[in-house]
């Protein structure tokens, strides 16, 4: 029996701006963040096990009856391959999510999963939130006309603060701790990621933040925000704003300024930017071209560098 499967890229998150307004009474930060999704990512596939069945569905696309949960089944699982499979330790943010759908859903989901790793661990580019926001498009997709009974946007929001907007998988301006998400209409633009993957320690963002030593949030009247914005604004905005965990990263993590250095040097790019708490850097370009030129000759000089070429934002 062939075993129907769907499979969904969980699509690398990059931070284009990133301000810290100030850290609150809970010890989170509030942030100000204007963020993009690359075509270069993780992808995960879930499938049915044999002698389970997809849920059918009518035309519309709605559920013709539920997909198959038993309590006393084998509750689904999650294997990881790929690249960075082996770096994938401890809790898993894309089990964690199935365990609460599965709890909302009141049964264990005939499926499986498989995560194919592509990008680095803990690099400042949402891998391992993106992740688990694939689950769950994958399991709302699955359950149709069911996933209205389940409250898929707060699952989202109790895994973690980049989880949300992973969800949506589109650009958008992340405010408060993540939560509030203002869509935005970004153009296309041709980027190189690259990582030295030198070993990052386990808590790496809380050390970021902790030496940031943000001061008491205050309450602020939020920015009027475009609905769109062009690719000149978009260039001088990220020259104007930067990344306000940039400097704490760089005292954190030792390769940091080195890969900015050289993806900055590399021939066409415009501006170098850290993602998120780094290490990630992200270089933009002209031209798809261009990109693919940076990427080879960035190669060539790190062999041992994790680099990638792709697009983001024109969502």
């Amino acid at each position: 029996m062939t075993r129907p499967q769907n499979s969904t890229l969980a699509r690398a998150k990059i931070n284009l701006t990133l301000r810290v307004l100030g850290r609150r009474p809970d010890g989170y930060h509030e942030i100000a963040s204007l963020v993009a999704f690359a075509d270069i990512g993780d992808r995960l596939v879930m499938q049915w096990r044999d002698g389970a069945e997809a849920p059918r569905r009518y035309s519309s696309g709605d559920i013709a009856e539920p997909p198959p949960t038993h309590t006393s089944s084998r509750p689904a699982t999650l294997r990881a391959v790929g690249p960075f499979a082996a770096a994938i330790v401890g809790d898993n943010l894309v089990e964690t999510a199935i365990r609460r759908v599965e709890a909302a859903a009141g049964g264990a989901i005939e499926a499986d999963f498989v995560l194919e790793k592509n990008l680095p661990v803990a690099s400042g580019i949402g891998g391992g939130s993106a992740d688990a926001a694939a689950a769950l498009r994958l399991m709302r997709e699955a359950y149709g006309a069911l996933a209205g009974r389940i409250d898929w946007d707060g699952i989202a929001r109790g895994l973690g603060a980049d989880v949300p907007v992973c969800l949506a998988s589109r650009s958008a301006m992340m405010r408060g701790t993540g939560e509030l998400i203002s869509p935005i209409c970004l153009p296309k633009l041709d980027i190189v990621l690259a990582n030295a993957c030198e070993p990052v320690p386990a808590d790496k963002t809380r050390q970021v933040f902790s030496t940031l030593g943000a001061p008491p949030s205050v309450t602020v009247e939020p920015q009027e925000i475009p609905r769109s914005v062009d690719r000149e604004r978009l260039l001088a905005l990220m020259r104007a704003t930067g990344n306000d965990l940039e400097a704490p990263a760089r005292s954190i993590l030792a390769s940091l300024g080195g890969v900015k250095a050289a993806v900055a040097a590399t021939a066409g790019c415009e501006i170098a930017i850290v993602s998120g708490a780094g290490p990630t850097i992200v270089g933009i370009y002209p031209s798809p071209d261009a990109a693919c030129r940076a990427r080879d000759d960035l190669q060539n000089m790190h062999p041992g560098w994790w680099v990638q070429a792709g697009t983001l934002g024109g969502d």
